[in-house]
This record gives structure tokens, C-alpha cells and sequence, in this order.
């Protein structure tokens, strides 16, 4: 019998995640347009988009996602030593937590419970606003401005590197 890369539970859950596949039709490869991510994956590489849907869990460890990070509301995510390659949106989740990673385009958190970035780089603007929780920034380096406005509590933040920073991240 061959050994399959994963463990048969996750495996599982990662096949059940891979629900926008479409064909061009015959004999062509299969284009993974996005990848629902529900529980934890570990070392994966995610072909392109990664969603985490309303309501669901997830985490991702020593991964990469070479398309975008979208988490919806009431989702919960987790990042762990992962490599982004595209853009990271989180509207309305209810938390946020980005550790040991790198996201190459910008990182747009709007709404929500609260959100923690750490030992993080993000290659461009960072904005988080209109948080109902907490949100701690440390040992950040980003390519941009970041901006925060609009959270219920005062962000909390240290070894920030970023080009500028505004409204309620303006004196971290």
C-alpha cells in the first residue's frame, strides 16, 4: 500500500475543502479556483485562494497559500509560519491571529472580534478597523502605511516597522 503525504483525517478534510475545482472540459487539467479551509492543515501548499467560510474554523501551519486569504464572518482563523502570496482580507470574523508569516500584498481587517499579527511581514499597506476586541501588533515589519481606526479598545503594539502609521496605531 502507498503512503499518502497526509494523515487519513486530514486528508479528508482537505479533499472536502477543494469544492471550487472547475473543468474546462475533456482531456485538461482541473483549475483550483479556491480551497474552503475547515480544521487544521499542516504543510500544505494551497494551489490559489484560501476562503475561510462563515462560522469556520481554521488553522493553517507551515504552509503556503499562493493566491489570496479571505476569512468571512464569524470565522475563526489561525496562521502559523505560513507564507501568503497574495493579498489577506478578514471582514466581520471573530478572530484573527497571524504568527511567524509573510503576506507579500497588503492585509485589510474590517470589523470583527479581535485580531493578533506577530513576528510578521507584510509587503504592503496594512488597515485594521472597527474591531469590537483586542488587537496586538509585535516585531511587525511592513512595506506600508498602517493604519488602524475605528477599534472599540486602543491597539497595543511593540518592534512595529512599517513606512507610516496613522490614526490609532500612529504613536506603536
Amino acid at each position: 500500500m502507498n503512503k499518502l503525504p497526509f494523515a487519513p483525517a486530514q486528508l479528508a478534510r482537505l479533499c472536502s475543502t477543494l469544492l471550487a475545482l472547475t473543468c474546462a472540459g475533456g482531456a485538461q487539467a482541473a483549475q483550483v479556483t479556491h480551497t474552503n479551509c475547515i480544521g487544521t492543515l499542516t504543510r500544505v501548499v494551497i494551489p490559489g485562494d484560501l476562503w475561510v467560510t462563515p462560522g469556520a474554523t481554521c488553522t493553517l501551519v507551515h504552509s503556503t497559500v499562493k493566491g489570496d486569504v479571505r476569512v468571512a464572518a464569524q470565522a475563526q482563523a489561525t496562521f502559523k509560519n505560513v507564507q501568503m502570496n497574495g493579498e489577506f482580507s478578514a471582514e466581520n470574523a471573530r478572530f484573527v491571529k497571524v504568527t511567524g508569516s509573510a503576506v507579500r500584498g497588503r492585509l485589510d481587517v474590517s470589523g470583527g472580534g479581535s485580531v493578533t499579527l506577530n513576528d510578521t511581514r507584510i509587503g504592503a499597506d496594512v488597515a485594521v478597523r472597527g474591531l469590537s476586541g483586542q488587537l496586538g501588533l509585535t516585531r511587525l515589519s511592513i512595506g506600508g502605511l498602517l493604519s488602524c481606526s475605528e477599534n472599540a479598545h486602543s491597539p497595543a503594539g511593540t518592534w512595529i516597522k512599517a513606512q507610516a502609521q496613522s490614526g490609532q496605531c500612529k504613536d506603536l
